[in-house]
């Protein structure tokens, strides 16, 4: 299993450590650091949104929702220092899945 950092700027959010990988989509157990509680109910009304849009709810709700998610533009860096951009971040409970924007994973300069 391999582990990553979720980060904000340079603040780090919490840990990911992946579990499986069903392409496009990594699974991850995720452990909160203390920083995230400012967005976590970003998060959890992301995916009640989601949940409610696969039950024939409206899209565009949880469309508004992940828009503030991704202005904020969070990254992830695993342990050898390379840094990959989810395109799509769920959190939920303590398990996060994502799918990383090309290209997926590049040394810092």
């Amino acid at each position: 299993m391999s582990r990553s950092f979720l980060l904000y700027g340079d603040t780090r959010l919490g840990v990911l450590t992946r579990y499986e990988t069903d392409w496009p989509w990594t699974f991850c157990h995720f452990v909160a650091d203390p920083p995230f509680a400012g967005i976590h109910p970003l998060f959890e009304e992301s995916f009640r949104l989601l949940e409610r849009w696969r039950q024939g709810g409206d899209r565009e709700a949880w469309v508004n929702v992940y828009e503030q998610i991704a202005v904020l533009d969070l990254s992830l860096r695993d342990k050898g220092g390379r840094k990959g951009k989810p395109w799509r971040l769920h959190i939920h409970d303590h398990v996060a899945w994502f799918r990383l924007c090309p290209p997926h994973w590049q040394r810092e300069a």
